[in-house]
């Protein structure tokens, strides 16, 4: 039945949606770095092999001066920006102080993008129930799509974890993913 595969998709994305957030939420000060410098190798293992990804981190870092496909030295280098925020901050802000509101930031940032997961969810299934008569796998596309979804969203959480880490005036990006049509429908777009 494709209601289950739906259920049993959504909450696999839930439950590991909630353990990163338990994870950060119940976190003390040491474990919170951890969690963001672990956050920042695994990004930099993808965003330095992609062009738009780096150029997002243009605020924080020289994109220039990463070798291309280089992980390592692109996460040196948003790890020293972090350094030199906290230890510029650091007579103005006190480290506890620093530590709770990141991670309040973390927090908002994986809650945001939840809830335009879900709703971006809502359209992929409307898009696949539409295009039922056309697709020769219905449920084989939908969990494909919202896994895709899903990783992609993991992207724009890592993104913006590491700019309210190094930058935490910022405010939050607004990033509008282009959904791919399914034969015969028209585009949907996916809000992230």
């Amino acid at each position: 039945d494709s209601r289950e595969l739906e259920e049993k998709t959504l909450t696999i994305q839930r439950e590991a949606y909630m353990k990163q957030r338990n994870e950060i939420l119940h976190a003390d000060q040491r474990n919170l770095m951890l969690i963001l410098f672990r956050i920042i190798k695994s990004y930099a293992a993808t965003a330095s092999k992609d062009e738009t990804e780096l150029n997002r981190l243009r605020h924080l870092i020289d994109v220039d001066k990463i070798k291309t496909n280089n992980p390592k030295e692109l996460e040196t280098l948003i790890s020293n920006a972090l350094g030199n925020k906290l230890r510029n901050s650091k007579g103005n802000i006190p480290v506890s102080k620093y530590v709770d509101f990141l991670r309040e930031r973390m927090l908002n940032v994986i809650d945001i993008y939840w809830i335009s997961h879900l709703e971006n969810i809502e359209i992929l299934k409307r898009t696949i129930n539409a295009s039922i008569q056309t697709l020769n796998d219905p449920k084989a596309e939908y969990q494909r799509r919202a896994n895709e979804l899903y990783v992609q969203m993991g992207s724009y959480i890592q993104n913006e974890l590491i700019t309210y880490s190094c930058i935490p005036s910022m405010s939050m990006g607004s990033y509008i993913i282009q959904d791919e049509p399914v034969k015969g429908e028209e585009k949907h777009e996916i809000h992230y």
